[in-house]
């Protein structure tokens, strides 16, 4: 984390990736609140899924094509049921 936060919530896709959102940045009544995502992950991911985000840096629109065109795209059948 670039900063401390606390009161943040956060959870660990099976994959082993690490997500935090939000938080204090500090524990005074006044402290800032933060809505920022963090994330991390805690083992190497498989190649599935270090494709898959970088077909989403890519072309972030592509999740919002019908599925007969991610289909002939060749987009893998379990990417299409995160999808959906």
């Amino acid at each position: 984390m670039p900063y401390p936060v606390y009161f943040h919530s956060a959870a660990v896709t099976p994959h082993g990736c690490l997500f935090v959102f939000g938080g204090s940045k500090g524990l005074e009544d006044d402290a800032p609140r933060s809505n920022e995502v963090h994330k991390v992950w805690l083992k190497t991911a498989p190649l599935l899924e270090i494709c898959w985000e970088r077909i989403l840096d890519l072309l972030p629109q592509i999740s919002k094509l019908p599925s007969k065109a991610l289909v002939e795209l060749g987009i893998p059948v379990e990417i299409l049921a995160r999808l959906s």
